[in-house]
């Protein structure tokens, strides 16, 4: 008889998983909340933009944990050193061959701007955070695959404190735009730089420790970049199409509406790991698990739609609610629908199933593009969210299939 998992401690495991996520979650959007208070609609519509390619600049950054976590977790298990060793050098690599690359993108930013704007600064300064983001990932995965759970939650939310703080002291101080984008590569420095100089990470390695990027990584990879791709291109189509405050709105009604995604993204942290130790054979077990899940980002639709008003004009102001309203309710439900794929997705990923996701991403990204460009010019903000809902729909639909079909064939090879 298949070895079953039980469910025991699956819902315990997901709700402290989620309630770090939801301190992280609130900082962020707090920064967001502070930054509408104190700059125009129009830098913040730029900011907004800003944020989004910082996103997207970071897109594998939970890979790069996940792959970290996974070989320290390995050294661990069977009682060898080397974990030291591991994050020592890989951090080094990242901040070096990282800060090359971002310096010299910054000079190319430089040399082809004609003036030096606020927004010209301010993506040179989020160029200039991309190896300081990758250098948090490297140290969280370590204490992720030790298990220090505690620690981990400290300094997966650091960045996030010291980046509010930066944003607020330097906007109250006149620097407006620039200053608030000054704060994405200090609320990551300040974090890196003091843990690697305590623990000595900056010193020799022995390189004993390596870490074989395999294909199936690389796919997934791919595939996470485009999904969070997908999420944030709706707000640069309204960037490109209405400008600067329009884009302000719908990042207002976005940040909120995607918070079921981003819930879906920690709970696959305990959902990922379970199904690896299961089989398509075991569609109930697996079942069980992606409706337990469910309960964790469905709620958010009725409570968002009904109550759409009243949160967008208690956090954002009377203005935003009015012109996002409409944006939140479709977006909403777009993410809980996308949250739902996500965990569809990682139930192919731990069953080794990679293509398929990378194939089904490659192939709605274009779509949802082709529907935002069509939709955008003549429907305004309504027009990308429903664009975003109609391509969400249509991936989920696949990954359901997918995910049914291999059920419904292993089922078969059994007998």
């Amino acid at each position: 008889m298949r070895k079953r998992i039980k469910m025991d401690g699956y819902f315990k495991k997901t709700v402290i998983v989620t309630g770090g996520t939801v301190i992280s979650m609130a900082l962020s959007y707090l920064f967001h909340i502070v930054m509408v208070k104190m700059l125009s609609p129009a830098s913040y519509g730029e900011l907004s933009t800003l944020n989004a390619l910082m996103v997207i600049a970071t897109l594998p950054i939970m890979s790069v944990q996940g792959l970290i976590s996974r070989e320290v977790a390995k050294l661990e298990k069977k009682g060898q050193k080397g974990s030291e060793s591991l994050v020592r050098k890989y951090l080094k690599k990242t901040l070096i061959w990282g800060g090359a690359v971002a310096v010299v993108l910054s000079l190319v930013v430089l040399l082809l701007m004609e003036n030096f704007s606020p927004l010209t600064i301010g993506l040179v300064l989020v160029l200039l955070s991309i190896p300081f983001a990758y250098g948090s990932a490297v140290i969280n995965g370590y204490y992720q695959g030790k298990e220090r759970v505690f620690a981990l939650t400290a300094l997966f939310n650091a960045p996030a404190v010291l980046k509010l703080a930066v944003a607020a002291a330097l906007v109250m101080a006149g620097f407006e735009l620039v200053g608030a984008s000054a704060s994405f590569p200090l609320g990551f420095a300040l974090v890196v730089f003091p843990l690697a100089l305590f623990y000595g990470w900056f010193s020799e390695d022995d390189d004993k420790a390596s870490i074989d990027v395999n294909n199936s990584f690389l796919r997934i990879l791919g595939t996470n970049i485009l999904m969070v791709a997908f999420i944030h291109s709706d707000l640069f189509a309204i960037r490109l199409f209405l400008g600067p405050e329009p884009t302000a709105f719908y990042n207002a009604a976005g940040i909120t509406a995607r918070i079921p995604f981003y819930m879906s993204n920690s709970i696959v942290f305990v959902l990922l790991p379970q199904a690896a130790k299961l089989t398509f054979g075991d569609r109930k077990e697996l079942l069980k698990r992606f409706a337990t899940s469910l309960l964790f980002i469905v709620p958010f639709a009725p409570v968002f739609i009904l109550f759409a008003k009243p949160i967008l004009s208690l956090f954002y102001g009377p203005l935003y609610a009015e012109n996002g309203v409409g944006v939140f309710s479709i977006l909403t439900l777009a993410m809980v629908i996308f949250g739902a794929a996500n965990f569809l997705v990682n139930i192919l990923w731990s069953q080794g199933k990679e293509v398929f996701p990378l194939m089904l991403s490659v192939l709605v990204m274009p779509l949802n593009l082709f529907l935002l460009y069509s939709l955008v010019p003549s429907r305004g903000l309504e027009g990308a969210a429903t664009g975003t809902l109609m391509s969400s729909a249509i991936f989920f639909l696949f990954s359901a299939g997918a995910v049914a079909y291999y059920s419904i064939n292993h089922k078969r090879g059994a007998r």
